[in-house]
């Protein structure tokens, strides 16, 4: 069973969150979540700690209860603490999103006092930049 994330590593999702938010905001290319269940198939699902989608991904992708229906753009996974979580977050997640190239998936490790180390994966491309902007080339 995967225990709740802790106070530290939801502080993390936030401070991306709020970033790739206000980014979005500001561009209206996009917009950005956290938490949300994205659908690959039937039997493969996930939910990440954020995904930000373009305007017309989320047209595209976003079904009647909200979820996403398919490879959002950008997914990043603050690692979980512990050996099997962290083989969870690197090996599993990362897989679903390495069969969606248009998908740029990155791993986040806390440092602490709520920081974060971004590394891209990788087995996808793209890059991130939290300030000023993001995006992919």
């Amino acid at each position: 069973m995967t225990r709740a994330p802790h106070w530290q590593h939801q502080t993390i999702c936030g401070n991306f969150y709020s970033q790739l938010q206000a980014w979005s905001q500001a561009t209206g290319l996009g917009r950005a979540c956290m938490g949300v269940g994205v659908m690959f198939s039937a039997s493969n699902d996930v939910i990440p700690d954020v995904v930000w989608l373009s305007m017309e991904k989320y047209t595209a992708l976003i079904d009647d209860a909200s979820h996403v229906r398919g490879a959002p753009d950008l997914v990043i996974e603050v690692l979980s603490s512990g050996a099997e979580n962290e083989r969870r977050d690197r090996q599993i997640k990362l897989k679903l999103y390495q069969n969606s190239p248009q998908c740029s998936a990155y791993t986040a490790k806390r440092l602490g006092s709520g920081q974060a180390a971004v590394s891209e994966s990788q087995i996808v491309a793209g890059y991130i930049e939290l300030a000023p902007k993001i995006g992919r080339d």
